[in-house]
């Protein structure tokens, strides 16, 4: 939940990335380009790896960004991940939001944090 409580601000200040970041997610040669090095790295079956980052766009709000979308997201992997669950996706999306409240003051600074540590993976994985 907390994570998501970072999408809606994100998606306020670049909502044109998510156009992006959906291409680049049907991208078959991009993502198998990107699956075999994070694979090494990570110790995970590339070909897994590939399926998840394609998948990614359907398990996410990409569009908007609102609560009620991010908590139904959550809902929907939760579905996902355990079969015959039944999230309540409106509690959902109110502890989302209570999350961003909590965060919202160390937010940047976590983001800062999180983009060098990406850059580090990134380089690494010889990305």
């Amino acid at each position: 939940l907390i994570e998501m409580s970072f999408e809606g601000p994100l998606y306020a200040v670049n909502p044109q990335a998510t156009h992006a970041l959906a291409a680049a997610c049907a991208d078959d040669a991009l993502m198998r380009r990107i699956a075999e090095p994070l694979g090494r790295f990570f110790a995970h079956e590339p070909d897994a790896l590939a399926e998840s980052m394609r998948r990614y766009p359907s398990m996410v709000a990409l569009t908007g960004a609102t609560l009620d979308a991010l908590g139904e997201a959550y809902a929907r992997q939760t579905r996902y991940r355990h079969a015959g669950a039944q999230p309540d996706a409106h509690a959902i999306a109110a502890l989302i939001g209570e999350a961003a409240t909590l965060v919202a003051a160390e937010r940047d600074d976590y983001l800062t944090t999180c983009l060098s540590g990406v850059r580090a993976t990134l380089a690494a994985c010889g990305l």
